[in-house]
């Protein structure tokens, strides 16, 4: 058992840590995380140290871009204050659409590429990514931009996850129709769609179902034989049963 556990949190060193007054609040993620963690403390009986702060200090992330700095600390502030200086690091644009922004942050790219900036030292955010996300790469393409999507892809139903899942239920339902052409149509197979019509077909005229069914030779035909090549189907099913 470890004597001490830290966990870090994003929060403006002003505000009141254990107070949250409800979601329209700027950090009330992090704040309901603090009591959430507070009150299993208070139910485990774990002491709680006081909170580690830290301050803007000299090598300040803003250290020569003041403007976003004052900005970082007013933006959706219930009393943000008011910048009298001039303004160097912050530009505003607006353009008629998201292909035409993302063309102009590609010049503006290249503009700091020119100036002896690198592509690592630059970053596009948005908190949209689906309404930019078909102009990127030809865009970027087009400016001959070098560039990494850093985005949360859904891999329920990727192809290669929707194959181990169709193979670990073959063995659950023991070869069920379902779950053999699940697998056998994720395209890891190395069969033509042509023969897994043709395959699709034969099991369901025949009611081939089972594990015990797929491992002796098929020699049933269905009434409509000229629709089936009886040994080519038997290749397949040798194939499958190798494969699963």
């Amino acid at each position: 058992m470890t004597e001490h556990i830290y966990i870090t949190l994003t929060i403006d060193a002003a505000e009141d840590f254990y107070h949250c007054s409800g979601n329209e609040e700027l950090f009330a993620l992090s704040k309901k995380t603090i009591l959430s963690l507070m009150k299993m403390a208070e139910e485990l009986h774990v002491q709680v140290m006081e909170p580690v702060v830290m301050t803007v200090s000299a090598h300040k992330r803003f250290k020569l871009a003041p403007a976003l700095a004052f900005m970082e600390q007013n933006l959706f502030r219930p009393r943000p204050a008011k910048y009298t200086k001039p303004v160097e690091e912050i530009h505003l644009a607006a353009v008629k659409n998201p292909q035409e922004e993302l063309i102009l942050v590609a010049r503006q790219i290249n503009a700091l590429i020119r100036q002896g900036y690198r592509y690592r030292e630059i970053a596009v955010v948005t908190g949209a990514v689906e309404a930019y996300q078909s102009y990127m790469d030809p865009v970027f393409t087009k400016y001959e931009i070098p560039y990494f999507m850093d985005t949360t892809k859904e891999v329920l139903f990727h192809p290669f996850i929707e194959c181990i899942r169709a193979a670990l239920e073959i063995v659950d339902t023991n070869f069920s129709y379902e779950a053999v052409m699940r697998f056998l149509r994720c395209g890891f197979c190395d069969i033509a769609e042509y023969d897994l019509d043709r395959l699709d077909s034969y099991l369901v005229a025949t009611g081939i179902r089972g594990k015990a069914a797929w491992s002796r030779r098929w020699g049933h035909m269905p009434r409509q034989k000229t629709l089936y090549d009886l040994e080519q189907l038997e290749k397949l099913r040798e194939k499958n049963i190798w494969v699963s």
